[in-house]
């Protein structure tokens, strides 16, 4: 396994950091590499503070190990990650999946050490944005909802800045677009900047600044929180375990661990769990390979019109008519 350390000191290009980790070669603000174990691009926007940011399109020819960790603590970072293999997370020496989705989006504090293991044969397109802590403050006094809430979000003494997501429909339509412009084009870095301008926008416009949960959030605990999701996902074809079992299996109190999940995800571990079964059902109905009552059979769902009312919820139609259009 190839290892891609990533390290961040203040006043660094992040061009810099990316060119010595990855190898490639360096051409104004893009790195290029075709070796052994990778080939494609990056490229970086910085100097257009008070952001900055690094695109990644990147095929992996063998199984690699990439860490990011930084000792600027100024920033967020704000990633949207397409992928068509699932990513995992390094949780002390084992694997552990982050999700079955493939788009992913994460915010964080630059400060929190992020480790991620890929499959040999994984595509990954990514855009992070790193934004300054002051300029997000400043940016929310002006819109006027900067109160007692949203001060504790950004107190580093009470407050770890981090939540996992899925992207939205309308940031990922925003990236597929962009994904049409050719790198060589005269204008790309003015098209990705307008990208990152608009995926910021979009993010802070579809944000609920009063559903963050505050609270400080250890390496250990995310990866916690990340080794329970996980653990969600293996049990999707029996019953939710209970919070009392998933939170007794990470050494957690239930009102910290129902705290945690929801501050780093977004959801309740009961949603995570439905939301992802639900899903596992629509994959199933597309290997074309199951009935729809073997599919509840298989996910131990409590009868056929239990399962086929969750699914038109989430998908807006029911599973016979999905199967028609799979046709």
């Amino acid at each position: 396994m190839k290892i891609f350390p990533h390290s961040y000191s203040p006043g660094q290009l992040i061009i810099d950091m990316v060119a010595k980790a990855m190898g490639g070669n360096l051409e104004g603000n893009f790195v290029k590499g075709d070796t052994p174990f990778y080939n494609g691009s990056h490229y970086t926007l910085e100097g257009a503070a008070p952001f900055s940011a690094l695109l990644a399109d990147v095929h992996y020819k063998e199984d690699a190990f990439i860490s990011y960790e930084s000792t600027d603590s100024r920033y967020v970072n704000i990633s949207f990650i397409i992928t068509d293999c699932e990513v995992s997370f390094n949780l002390n020496n084992s694997l552990r999946t982050i999700d079955n989705w493939t788009n992913n989006m994460c915010i964080n504090d630059v400060a929190l050490q992020n480790d991620y293991t890929v499959k040999k044969g994984t595509n990954i397109y990514s855009i992070g944005i790193f934004v300054e802590k002051e300029a997000l403050k400043e940016a929310f006094i002006k819109k006027g909802v900067w109160n007692n809430h949203t001060e504790k979000i950004f107190n580093e003494k009470k407050n770890t800045i981090v939540r996992m997501d899925r992207i939205s429909n309308e940031s990922l339509e925003i990236i597929t677009n962009f994904r049409k412009i050719p790198y060589d084009s005269p204008f790309f870095d003015l098209h990705f900047k307008s990208v990152v301008y608009r995926l910021i926008y979009r993010y802070f416009l579809e944000l609920d600044l009063k559903k963050i949960v505050i609270g400080k959030v250890t390496k250990e605990d995310f990866e916690n929180i990340l080794k329970s999701k996980s653990h969600l996902n293996d049990s999707l074809e029996g019953g939710f375990p209970g919070i009392d079992s998933l939170s007794s299996n990470i050494a957690m109190s239930a009102s910290k661990y129902k705290k945690l999940f929801f501050k780093i995800t977004g959801t309740t571990p009961a949603s995570y769990f439905n939301r992802n079964k639900i899903h596992r059902g629509k994959e199933l109905l597309e290997s074309r390979q199951f009935t729809i009552n073997e599919v509840v059979d298989q996910l131990n769902y409590c009868s056929t019109s239990y399962f086929a009312k969750c699914f038109k919820e989430n998908y807006g139609l029911f599973p016979k008519e999905y199967q028609k259009l799979l046709l």
